[in-house]
């Protein structure tokens, strides 16, 4: 695979496939080598996370938002979304459901 400069490749390999013949019969071993193979892809994917190091609701900054929290669902303007999603993370930033 070639490299692309400012981009980082995951390194995993492919998963365990239970039709190879050292799976076949042995379910248990099979699962183990699955679990060891998704503990590896969730680490591999925290570390190549841009926001890992920041509280989820840090990586959010709405700005210029004003307060909504209806919207027409048939009639409704991209700036009238944004303002009720601004809201929406304002409150749950709040409540401390994004922190």
């Amino acid at each position: 695979m070639a490299t692309v400069p400012g981009q980082a490749f995951l390194q995993v390999g492919r998963p365990p496939d239970p039709r190879e013949p050292q799976w076949r019969g042995n379910l248990p071993a099979f699962l183990l080598e699955q679990s060891k193979w998704l503990s590896n892809l969730a680490l591999e994917l925290m570390r190549h996370s841009d926001i890992q190091d920041l509280a989820i609701g840090q990586a959010y900054t709405p700005s210029n938002v004003t307060a909504t929290r209806t919207y027409d669902a048939d009639a409704s303007s991209v700036a009238e979304l944004a303002d009720v999603m601004g809201t929406l993370i304002a409150d749950m930033q709040e409540k401390g459901i994004l922190s």
